[in-house]
């Protein structure tokens, strides 16, 4: 085996040690999980034998079950409401875009003397009436 080998397989063993404790601690930290939720002490020592098996389920089971998460999921709710939330939000800023007309109206009694008794007669009325567009 020539130096230059030798130096690559180091160099590639150097680089996979990090991957491997990586997962070392990913095992170790599966471990105490399960111990956990088996209320095992965590200096008794668990060994894992068999296979997992798989087991078909009913079609409608999985029918009923993606049904429930589709109407009862809060993440899918929220992002329902925010979907509605941005249409409204177009539609506003779409509006901006529009023609704009207003209407405005007064209708006015006004009364003007040197002296304060000021009856009836004495008053005028004015209305006035108008469209704007901005």
């Amino acid at each position: 085996m020539s130096e230059y080998d030798l130096l690559r397989s180091s160099v590639r063993v150097d680089n996979l040690r990090p991957e491997v404790m990586q997962y070392e601690n990913n095992l170790q930290t599966t471990l105490n999980n399960l111990k956990i939720l088996l209320s095992i002490p965590f200096d008794s020592r668990v060994d894992v034998e068999g296979a997992l098996t798989f087991s078909p389920v009913e079609e409608t089971i999985l029918q009923e079950a993606t049904s429930a998460v589709l109407e009862t999921n809060p993440s899918l709710a929220a992002m329902r409401d925010q979907a509605e939330l941005n249409d409204a939000i177009i539609s506003v800023e779409r509006s901006g875009y529009l023609p704009t007309l207003s209407a405005f109206g007064t209708y006015q009694y006004t009364a003007q003397k040197n002296r304060l008794a000021v009856s009836w007669p004495d008053f005028i009325n004015a209305s006035t009436v108008g469209l704007s567009s901005p």
